[in-house]
């Protein structure tokens, strides 16, 4: 934040400004700071917007991600997210004033050239909204939270470095070396588990990881079988 801070004083004087974050990081497996950021953007009158790809559904009271998580509904100018993660979709959104999404329906390139969602998709995706609202959404949630707790106490008792503090369903497994991380990514799509390598660019060089998103859905037998999987990866690669 004090980099972030410093960067905002040295072109305070500048008429536009924008602080674009995610509100989860998923690689690391941690909430974007969202309060404290937004402290700044009205400090130095900068215009915020906050990817929820990760969040939305997934976290939050009634599952609208990390804003409605730190209760900041109406302090971030921009919302952006997808339909394909929780939701179960595909495409995505972006809330904002009435005056800039005008705007941004006849200035935006990728707007302007691109389709449509189909009525099949935009129903589907309504009632997958309906059900994130719901108590049925509740549980889901609750259960997701439960599972992604389990994954990772599970994988610190196999010694396993996790990223991140557990705050959010995402637990990324940390590996190192990228040709390793690959590899082990490989090893486990051969015992029926698939997790990609994540690795640079999208995290630094030499800190490529595993990550691991469970679902709601998924029972203490799927998660069990994961984790055997990733014992005989373990021995294997001798992490």
């Amino acid at each position: 934040m004090s980099d972030l801070g410093k960067k905002l004083k040295r072109i305070s004087k500048r008429r536009h400004k924008m602080i674009v974050t995610e509100g989860v990081f998923s690689p690391w497996g941690e909430f974007a700071p969202l309060p404290e950021i937004v402290e700044l953007a009205k400090k130095y009158n900068a215009v915020l917007m906050v990817d929820d790809a990760h969040g939305v559904g997934a976290v939050g009271e009634t599952g609208g991600g990390a804003v409605e998580h730190f209760k900041l509904r109406g302090e971030v100018d921009i919302v952006m997210g997808s339909f394909d993660k929780a939701l179960g979709g595909m495409g995505g959104f972006l809330a904002s004033s009435k005056k800039l999404a005008e705007h941004l329906r006849v200035a935006a390139r990728p707007n302007i050239l691109s389709s449509a969602l189909s009525g099949v998709l935009a129903g589907g995706l309504i009632e997958s909204i309906k059900i994130c609202r719901s108590e049925e959404g509740a549980k889901l949630r609750s259960q997701l939270s439960a599972n992604a707790d389990y994954l990772r106490k599970s994988f610190n008792n196999l010694g396993f470095k996790i990223v991140g503090n557990g705050e959010v369903p995402v637990t990324p497994v940390f590996i190192g070396e990228e040709a390793k991380s690959i590899k082990l990514a490989e090893k486990l799509l051969e015992y029926g588990i698939y997790s990609p390598s994540f690795r640079w660019p999208a995290v630094p060089k030499g800190e490529s990881r595993i990550r691991v998103t469970p679902m709601a859905t998924h029972k203490k037998e799927h998660l069990d079988a994961l984790l055997q999987a990733f014992s005989r990866v373990k021995e294997e690669f001798k992490l």
